[in-house]
């Protein structure tokens, strides 16, 4: 299963923390995410100027995120892929 999630025009302070991304499209499928813990260990990010690429290794399947703030309105997506 793969969902996707994109954003444009999205707040800038997300781009501090891919997380941000992470709990934003887990809200809009209808997860809680009032309890989600976000492993240090299972997450890899990269920041470079106002752009930002992760990747989340997480239980239940991998989170990718890629945002940019080069382009105006900035534009982001979320793409989630479950364990098989």
């Amino acid at each position: 299963m793969t969902y996707t999630k994109e954003w444009i025009d999205y707040d800038s302070k997300w781009n501090d923390s891919c997380t941000h991304f992470i709990k934003a499209a887990m809200a809009a499928d209808g997860c809680d995410t009032t309890d989600v813990y976000f492993s240090p260990v299972r997450l890899t990010e990269i920041t470079s100027g106002s752009e930002l690429m992760c990747i989340y290794k997480g239980t239940e399947g991998i989170y990718q995120v890629m945002a940019s703030q080069m382009a105006e309105p900035h534009r982001a997506v979320v793409i989630f892929s479950r364990w098989d």
